[in-house]
């Protein structure tokens, strides 16, 4: 094969070409077939993918191999594009060089002529650098603080843990370790005195070689340095990139710090709760040091936690509140708040598991009815810990839509009712209007409808003194297919409204309105930002019309949506299968070093024929395993000493324990654990779980047999109601029908809509007294159904019963009609 650009090139030329930092080619690209081949390749081939001219002289494939799959389309779309107009062509894509690490590089080509169909030409692929320095600042910054976040999380446990003759020395590795983070010579601690108005050094870390300044810095009155006085007393911190260059103003400080050999200087205010206590301060004594907003923000925030430890002893109840302080770090990442789920949802597991059992053991109606609604509303507030604390799956587009019939009037009904509680407080109404043309069952994701609406409802009762809140929805036929509608769901208040200025920022993350009602309402500014990237993943969009002081309306547009002739499905997500699972003899361990998750496991499979064995973590779990030879591991993720991922490769390392199949049973909900799980284990259980789930994955590694019970079985078919009612007199039934429709006609039509328990109740009595004044007995089932849904808060069941007593009252008017006529 040739190896210059073409056969007469001297050697000169050549040499020249190999010597360049880029990759040079000619290529050859045929429009029909679409192959494409690089009979000329400079050495830079191997620098930027480790190939070899020889490679790719005859098919370009191993090349386009090398580049990003994110990237390919644009390659090939660059190429195409010239190949079509014989212009030049240029992008910017990352090649996978030959130690297997994505780089970003330019590529710029030139078509030269065209015969056959074959288009030659030359081209050029160099460093990108300016994409490399931003990409490698941006992994440093992103990387710095997630260290920072996962160092804070580590000594707030240390000092939380710690008693009180163990506290002085839990504050000082403290110390040592925001130093090594922060890369600082001392890291310090100042209190305040308050009655003397003096600052003390109490704490000190110093870096080997540096010399301790904390005796020299006893008794200080704070006057002394008074313009760290007044910014600390504003909640403001100092920072110093040089002492050598603080300006003349401030040379009362500059006399103070130069001696100390400071060249950078942190200081950051501390205060327990509104209580000013003193500073903590990050000295460089070697080298200049610079600080980011992020940075600065979340060394402040190990300050306030390092306060509240310091008087925990006086201040007990108001640790607490300190520890909450935490919830800031979101501004600087949402993932660190993401990590909190695993904290929420190992509590979870213990509420919603043992929960399920009692519902399941007991044979009491009242405790099952209790039981039920535990179980739904914590089924409700884990949907909502899951996608809302794991911003990252929306940020990444990763989050699933999951299409399914759904009723949207009961998800009015479910959202509407769990903020009437808030609605009552502040004495406002809660409507619900829903067109009569409306589906009754449309397909979409109801998970993501839900949380819209929690988000928008929950807004409008915030900002909303007086009047109510009106959750509304119409749809018009798609100019697509019949088969579709463009659904548009409207949250409209009475509230304080939204200047038309700020109507489009309101969307963005962590933006607030500045003003004295918005401050006294609080809030982290997330809501709205997840709410239309909710909307957006539905493939609609959300728009706000809002007048101040006449409130606002959020109006959600789905276009497309699909009018289904299927039921929703009712998942029965705590009743037990009636299947029944026989399990061969066989043992399993579980590794948790949390107590309650190994009792409830051991709960759920108490009755079947299988050896329980428990390890409290990974390193423990190793031994158990070599010992007992499972059938089955089920292995947690976050223990002490040794955690479930280092236990994990172990165990498929060692030959008598590398063919045992190991199921992870964490609390995470971020994806990217999710996926490195699937690489290591062999499936996964996400807490909190419930019994047939647990089964479920169970059976797909253990020998078993299923015995399946026929449910129609003992099962009654229901009487017609018609028939039922044609056994009264006509002029009965007639004077029945028209007393309803005069006085209960109205209150069935609103509940149609919206299962109001208040009206509900009202109507039922009513009914209940007008069957009794007519002496029929037509719709006793019909009222027991609906008050079991109203104490069950089983809003499907309900809008399922209340259509059809609605039902049964038309077909009675019906057959009155008929035989009057």
């Amino acid at each position: 094969m040739p190896t210059d650009l073409n056969t007469g090139d001297d050697q000169l030329a050549n040499d020249l070409l190999n010597h360049l930092p880029a990759f040079v080619f000619r290529y050859d690209y045929n429009t029909k077939t679409g192959h494409a081949s690089f009979p000329y390749a400079n050495s830079g081939l191997g620098l930027f993918t480790g190939l070899s001219s020889a490679d790719i002289a005859h098919d370009a494939s191993p090349f386009f191999a090398k580049v990003h799959k994110d990237d390919l389309h644009l390659v090939s779309n660059s190429m195409k594009e010239s190949a079509e107009t014989m212009a030049e062509w240029t992008c910017e894509f990352r090649l996978t060089n030959a130690s297997g690490k994505a780089i970003w590089v330019e590529g710029t080509g030139k078509p030269l002529k065209k015969e056959k169909g074959i288009i030659s030409g030359y081209g050029l692929i160099s460093r990108s650098k300016d994409k490399m320095l931003a990409l490698k600042k941006s992994e440093e910054k992103l990387q710095s603080l997630n260290e920072l976040h996962n160092l804070i999380n580590q000594f707030s446990s240390l000092l939380i843990q710690a008693n009180v003759n163990e506290l002085h020395q839990a504050i000082d590795t403290t110390l040592q370790r925001l130093g090594d983070y922060a890369q600082v010579d001392r890291v310090y601690i100042f209190e305040h005195d308050i009655l003397k108005d003096e600052v003390n050094n109490t704490f000190e870390w110093c870096r080997l070689g540096i010399n301790p300044e904390i005796d020299n810095l006893q008794g200080i009155p704070f006057d002394a340095v008074p313009h760290w006085k007044e910014k600390f007393k504003a909640n403001e911190y100092v920072y110093i990139p040089l002492v050598s260059e603080i300006a003349d103003e401030y040379h009362i400080e500059k006399e103070i710090l130069e001696p100390q050999g400071i060249i950078s200087l942190l200081a950051l205010p501390i205060y327990y709760g509104e209580r000013f206590i003193g500073f903590i301060g990050f000295d460089s004594v070697r080298n200049k040091r610079e600080w980011s907003t992020e940075h600065i923000a979340l060394l402040r925030l190990a300050g306030e936690i390092i306060a509240g430890s310091i008087y925990r002893e006086q201040f007990e109840k108001e640790i607490i509140e300190a520890r909450k302080i935490a919830e800031e770090a979101n501004k600087a990442k949402s993932e660190f708040l993401a990590n909190m789920s695993h904290e929420i949802r190992t509590p979870m597991n213990a509420i919603l598991g043992f929960s399920e059992i009692m519902l399941n053991t007991t044979n009491d109606d009242k405790s099952k009815k209790y039981l039920n609604t535990i179980l739904s509303s914590g089924r409700t507030l884990l949907s909502l810990i899951n996608d809302i604390l794991d911003l990252s799956k929306i940020e990444a587009g990763q989050m699933e839509v999951v299409e399914e019939p759904t009723r949207v009037n009961v998800v009015f009904n479910e959202i509407m009712q769990i903020f009437h509680a808030r609605a009552l407080e502040k004495n406002l109404d809660l409507n619900v209007v829903i067109d009569p043309e409306f589906p009754e069952v449309v397909t979409l994701d109801d998970v993501r409808l839900r949380q819209i609406l929690f988000n928008l409802v929950g807004n409008a009762i915030k900002f909303t003194q007086q009047g109510g809140i009106t959750l509304a929805a119409r749809a018009k036929p798609s100019s697509i297919d019949s088969r579709l509608v463009d659904v548009e769901i409207i949250v409209k208040d009475t509230g304080i409204g939204i200047d038309p200025t700020y109507h489009d920022m309101i969307f963005k993350s962590f933006f607030q309105i500045e003003s004295d009602n918005t401050r006294k309402y609080g809030g982290t500014g997330l809501g709205l930002s997840i709410t239309q990237k909710l909307a957006q993943i539905m493939g609609g969009s959300i728009r706000l019309e809002s007048i101040p002081g006449k409130g606002s309306d959020f109006i959600i547009c789905l276009k497309s949506v699909e009018i289904s002739s299927h039921e929703p499905i009712k998942k029965s997500i705590f009743d037990w299968q009636a299947d029944q699972v026989l399990f061969e003899k066989a043992t399993i361990l579980i590794v948790d070093d949390v107590d309650f998750n190994r009792e409830l496991v051991k709960s759920f499979l108490s009755e079947f024929n299988l050896t329980i064995v428990e390890a409290i973590n990974g390193k423990a779990g190793i031994e158990m395993a070599k010992t007992h030879q499972p059938d089955l591991i089920l292995m947690d993720l976050r223990m002490p000493e040794m955690n479930g991922y280092e236990a994990t490769e172990i165990l498929a390392v060692w030959p008598e324990t590398s063919k045992i199949p190991v199921v992870a049973f964490t609390a995470s909900s971020m994806k990217h654990d999710e996926d490195l799980i699937r690489r290591l284990f062999s499936d996964y259980l996400r807490k909190p779980i419930g019994r047939d789930e647990l089964i479920h994955c169970l059976i797909k590694f253990l020998p078993h047999q299923i015995k399946r019970e026929d449910p129609e079985i003992n099962k009654i078919p229901e009487p017609d109601f018609l028939s039922i009612a044609n056994q009264y007199p006509q002029e009965v039934l007639l004077a029945f029908v028209l007393e309803f429709n005069k006085k209960l006609n109205s209150h069935l039509d609103a509940l149609k809509n919206f299962m109001d328990v208040e009206l509900l109740d009202e109507f039922l009595v009513a009914l209940n007294a007008l069957s009794d004044k007519h002496k029929i007995n037509l719709f006793e089932k019909n009222i027991s159904k609906l008050r079991l849904d109203a104490a069950n808060f089983d809003f499907g069941s309900f809008s399922t019963n209340i259509a059809l007593l609605d039902q049964n009252i038309r077909l009675l008017s019906n057959t009155i009609n008929d035989n009057n006529t």
